[in-house]
C-alpha cells in the first residue's frame, strides 16, 4: 500500500513514522499559540482565559447585586 502526500502539503518532507507527531504539533500550535486576527492578535488559549475571567467576574457581580 502506498501513501501519497501532496507536495504542497506542509508535511511533504517528513518521514511517515513522524507524520502523526508532526500533525499533532501543528494542531497544537494552531489552536494554542498562533496569533488570530479575529481575536485581536492574541493566542486562542489566552483569549479564552480572558473571556472566562470576565464571565466569572460579571456573574459574581450579578449574584452580589440581587
Amino acid at each position: 500500500m502506498f501513501l501519497l502526500i501532496p507536495t504542497s502539503c506542509p508535511f511533504s518532507g517528513i518521514a511517515l513514522h513522524l507524520l502523526p507527531i508532526s500533525i499533532l504539533d501543528y494542531v497544537d500550535w494552531f489552536n494554542n499559540r498562533q496569533f488570530q486576527a479575529s481575536l485581536d492578535y492574541t493566542p486562542p488559549v489566552e483569549f479564552e482565559a480572558h473571556y472566562y475571567a470576565l464571565s466569572e467576574s460579571e456573574s459574581l457581580t450579578v449574584l452580589e447585586t440581587t
